[in-house]
């Protein structure tokens, strides 16, 4: 029989372990590893040895009865024989639901519908495992349930409260999702009663911010954008920066002035030091807990981050992050979010409303210049954040190549990726200053970006502005200004034929390239920062009103 990735057993049992169920369904029994595996955890592993011991109990559901062996009348309690998708309602419920190697043999439509189903008979967790790059599979020893018909990715489940691991395996791997039972109901929570005031006037705030870190991010440049932009607007803006008395407030790269500009010791609070301010606007979310004793109303800009789409290290960290997290994001303080995706993650993870607050783009600095006319692709992210996906374009560049094709890469980077087995001419630009980053845009014929998910996704608007066609993945926050066929083209997340395919469809079509370079540029123009800045004065008018 077709048996699944080994190296996801530890991360399953670990999520297992953390539950510590009383009562597990193992859907798709196969050979009857898990089975065997979570009998040995919870019961062998704690002195209970003989069967009429046992005190946890084990179901399982096999479609295909062609596997059944001794496992199955040993190790489970019952085995049902049966398609879960017309078994499921007729369950009783458990403390655990394994899902592992099920959901890619569906439909997306039916694994949702199956996924919904489940957690009604779901106490703790529905954990399910499938892989990150489902190979072609017919009927296996004539069972038909084993065709694969999907390949899924985070933002599949976010509808649903989740966590999510990779484990990689060579050119490959496994998912491991864990999905929670939704409570019984949604907690709204006190600051939630501004969407009941919105406030049209606005007048000039005394504006504190609250820098987290001075690493080169995003998020950062996201933050520093717009205390430039709110300074130009006549709003006077505090900067704050937690350290030591040798420290800038501001990181190395910034190239912002501002007026007021504090160091807060390690040992003082940030409310010392924000007396005479208006608003706080939050930088991290970890500041909400010391900033919801602040007497001054605060705000929290969401741009997306790991934690929020369920990432974490371990499965034995998990719990507490997740438990630390929800305080976070709990706290009576006024939430907004960077697009549509973010706001529907607060929403169904800690029943959270928030103001829709999108990035902004500076078209004057990001303007299109001459294409150089030599097929340059252009990739920009940091290689050490999974999420961003390199590993998926490289693959997708070298079967482009492969092809046929002749071009060259420039991949503007934060650090010296590790790469292996590239067969295409790549130039590293290892942390350049910011203000070159235009000019590679603009030194470039096509931009490729391959993120698994993001908060909003900033370098394919930059690459907009410039004037670059776009080849992206649907990532979810890029949603908020993506058009495929009018600025850009879309894949699904690790779909590597797809992507190598667009490539080379770009590659071989000018016109069509013009096209998404024409709209990408009338998009860019749409998310100045201007306008941006207008929705964070609304927000921020809106919090310091209803104080």
């Amino acid at each position: 029989m077709p048996t699944s990735y080994y190296q996801a057993i530890p991360y399953v049992m670990d999520h297992v372990r953390t539950e510590a169920p009383k009562s597990i369904l193992d859907v798709g029994v196969g050979f009857g590893k898990y089975g065997v595996l979570c009998r040995e955890l919870l019961d062998v592993s704690n002195g209970r040895y003989h069967r009429d011991e046992w005190q946890v109990r084990i179901d399982g559901v096999e479609a295909y009865a062609g596997y059944r062996n001794p496992i199955y009348d040993h190790v489970y309690d019952s085995v049902f024989y049966q398609d879960i998708r017309e078994l499921a309602c007729k369950l009783p419920v458990y403390d655990v639901v394994l899902l592992v190697d099920v959901i890619e043999h569906m439909s997306k439509q039916e694994g949702l519908s199956l996924v919904n189903e489940l957690l009604q008979h779901t106490r703790k967790a529905l954990l399910i495992s499938t892989p990150l790059y489902p190979a072609p599979q017919g009927d296996a020893e004539q069972n038909c349930y084993e065709r694969h018909c999907s390949r899924w990715t985070p933002l599949d489940f976010r509808a649903f409260d989740f966590s999510y691991h990779v484990v990689p395996v060579g050119d490959g791997g496994a998912q491991v999702f864990k999905l929670y039972p939704r409570p019984e109901g949604v907690t709204r929570f006190p600051i939630d009663s501004v969407w009941d005031h919105p406030v049209s006037a606005r007048h000039p705030l005394r504006i504190a911010y609250l820098l987290p870190h001075h690493n080169l991010t995003g998020g950062m440049r996201m933050l520093l954008e717009q205390v430039r932009t709110l300074q130009e607007r006549h709003h006077k803006v505090r900067v704050l920066y937690r350290g030591s008395s040798s420290d800038s407030v501001l990181p190395a790269w910034a190239n912002l002035r501002v007026e007021d500009a504090v160091i807060v010791p390690v040992d003082q609070p940030y409310t010392q030091y924000v007396s005479d301010c208006d608003v706080l606007v939050a930088g991290w979310c970890e500041q909400l807990i010391e900033l919801s004793q602040a007497e001054k109303p605060v705000l929290y800009w969401e741009q997306g981050n790991e934690w929020l789409f369920g990432e974490f290290s371990t499965a034995l960290q998990e719990p507490l992050m997740r438990k630390h997290i929800q305080r976070c994001y709990t706290q009576d303080i006024a939430l907004a979010a960077v697009s549509p995706l973010v706001q529907e993650f607060l929403r169904v993870r800690y029943g959270r409303e928030s103001f829709f607050v999108p990035n902004g783009i500076d078209t004057d600095v990001f303007y299109p210049g001459e294409a150089p006319g030599d097929n340059t692709i252009l990739l920009v992210g940091n290689p050490l954040l999974r999420f961003k996906g390199f590993d998926v374009a490289l693959r997708a560049l070298n079967r482009v190549w492969a092809a046929g094709y002749r071009f060259k890469v420039n991949w503007v980077c934060h650090v010296q990726p590790k790469v292996h087995g590239v067969t295409f001419p790549v130039r590293y630009v290892v942390n350049p200053p910011q203000n070159e980053l235009p000019e590679w845009y603009r030194r470039a014929d096509l931009f490729l970006f391959s993120s698994w998910y993001e908060g909003f996704g900033m370098p394919p608007l930059e690459a907009m502005a410039s004037g670059l066609p776009v080849i992206a993945t649907s990532c979810g926050g890029i949603d908020t200004y993506a058009v495929p066929g009018v600025n850009c083209l879309l894949v699904e997340p690790g779909d590597i034929d797809a992507m190598a395919a667009a490539v080379g469809y770009l590659l071989d079509d000018p016109e069509g390239r013009a096209i998404l370079a024409r709209g990408g540029r009338e998009t860019a123009l749409r998310f100045s920062w201007a306008n941006a800045v207008s929705r964070l004065e609304e927000a921020l008018q809106t919090v310091v009103t209803m104080r």
